[in-house]
């Protein structure tokens, strides 16, 4: 069994007591349980990335599947920086949530304390940066194929449309809200928004290798996405079905290193303080059984146990990050296939580390 020491980790402190260092028999039996959950699906075509489980200072175990790159034949990694999708969701959270500790946010302010230039009146003069958050804003999407490298000129292409109900009255899942989360990060702090996620969440979580990378071209260590075409079942390059360098609601790019370091420095106070994490980790809105939302974070109860991440998806892209503070464990699931099988995979994984 191979392990990696990953030197940046430092004792965690969890709101709830830590377990021990689990066993050999546990682990042995979970990765057992994981490596028959995935195996298959790669042996059938259908999943190709990476899957991991660290625990509180190491990686215990890992397994590569298939291909960064199908065309020159590199094999996925522990170094693979694979597009993670929504969790993006999660880290911009994290950034905005260090605007709060800092008293130049508040979660109950409107969009309008931050942007009062906002076009549309109802998002400007009602909805809140909690609203945002946590998917109540009334906003919903907007389209990947903008082109747009900037966050101000993404805001451009929802500003003017109105919310599909009153903020607070109803949710929807929206990656524009978490764009114009991104849009206050640059107007409060001064900073560019990809800026600053390298500087104060990226940098100080020791997440050595993340960024956000162009979704096309030759990117040494980048993971290709690939979708299936259907009239050939041929794999395909999905990479200009893509927003070109991702955004504050989805696309950076990382490897499980990263991802665990991440988890890492979130729960032991070099990202945000206890307070605010507590906010962030708050179960706010139902997203069904066993499934509710805080503030950019999925809160799942499965086993009797909760779990804290978010897991992200699209054209070539699946990924998940989960954090399971009873037993001091981590998973991260990299795919660059995609698939809308994704979720529930990733919930008979959460179901594995809680028996």
């Amino acid at each position: 069994m191979r392990r990696l020491l990953l030197l940046s980790f430092i004792s965690i402190s969890f709101a709830v007591p830590l377990l021990a260092q689990p066993s050999e028999a546990w682990l042995h039996e979970r990765v057992a349980s994981v490596g028959g959950l995935f195996d298959p699906l790669a042996a059938a075509g259908s999943f190709s990335g990476i899957v991991a489980i660290g625990g509180e200072n190491d990686l215990l175990w890992h397994r590569s599947y298939g291909f960064e790159n199908q065309q020159d034949r590199i094999d996925n990694s522990l170094d693979t920086r694979f597009n993670m999708g929504s969790i993006t969701k999660m880290m911009t959270a994290v950034a905005i949530g260090q605007l709060v500790d800092a008293g130049r946010v508040s979660f109950d302010a409107t969009v309008g304390t931050y942007l009062p230039d906002y076009p549309d009146p109802t998002i400007r003069d009602h909805a809140t940066v909690a609203q945002l958050l946590n998917h109540t804003s009334g906003l919903g999407a907007y389209p990947f194929t903008h082109g747009h490298t900037t966050v101000s000129d993404i805001v451009s292409e929802f500003s003017a449309t109105a919310p599909a109900f009153e903020p607070g009255t109803s949710s929807t899942y929206s990656n524009a809200a978490f764009v114009l989360v991104g849009r206050i990060i640059e107007v409060v702090s001064g900073m560019d928004y990809y800026d600053y996620m390298r500087r104060n969440v990226f940098a100080r979580a020791g997440m050595e290798t993340a960024d956000f990378l162009p979704s096309t071209g030759d990117v040494d260590g980048r993971a290709v996405p690939y979708m299936l075409r259907e009239r050939d079942g041929v794999r395909v390059s999905a990479g200009e079905m893509l927003e070109p360098i991702g955004s504050p609601a989805g696309g950076a790019y990382a490897t499980v290193g990263d991802m665990l370091a991440f988890g890492a420095a979130l729960l032991d106070g070099r990202l945000i303080s206890e307070a605010t994490r507590q906010q962030l980790f708050m179960p706010r809105r139902s997203m069904g059984p066993g499934v509710s939302y805080g503030f950019g974070v999925g809160v799942h109860e499965t086993n009797g146990h909760t779990s804290y991440g978010h897991n992200g998806g699209g054209p070539g892209i699946s990924a998940d990050l989960r954090i399971y503070p009873d037993s001091g464990m981590t998973t991260v699931v990299f795919s660059n296939f995609g698939g809308r099988e994704s979720m529930r995979t990733f919930r008979r994984l959460e179901s594995i580390m809680t028996q």
